[in-house]
This record gives structure tokens, C-alpha cells and sequence, in this order.
């Protein structure tokens, strides 16, 4: 009996991991997205923070 149940325990701990490595992947995902999106936007700033630098 104590074998089965350590079984189950393991079944339901890869399933606890699974699910937390999907829900990982997910945030992944939309940080991704997020930075294709804020890409351009540094584009945009990264010329005026030059222009606003002290120039040596």
C-alpha cells in the first residue's frame, strides 16, 4: 500500500512541476512580446539621450 501511495505522490509532484514549467513558459511568452513591443520605443529614446548627453 505505502509503494502505491508514494506513487501517487509522485504523479501528482510531476504534475505540480508540469504545470508550473507551462505557467513559466507562458510568462516567458509575454515578456517576449512585451519586448517586441517596447523594441522600437528604445529606438525612438535611445538618438535623444545621446543628443542630451554632455559631449566630451
Amino acid at each position: 500500500m505505502k509503494v502505491e501511495k508514494k506513487q501517487g505522490d509522485v504523479e501528482s509532484f510531476f504534475k505540480k512541476v508540469e504545470h508550473i514549467m507551462r505557467k513559466v513558459e507562458f510568462q516567458k511568452g509575454k515578456v517576449e512580446s512585451f519586448g517586441v513591443k517596447i523594441e522600437p520605443f528604445c529606438r525612438k529614446v535611445e538618438p535623444r539621450r545621446r543628443i542630451l548627453a554632455p559631449q566630451p
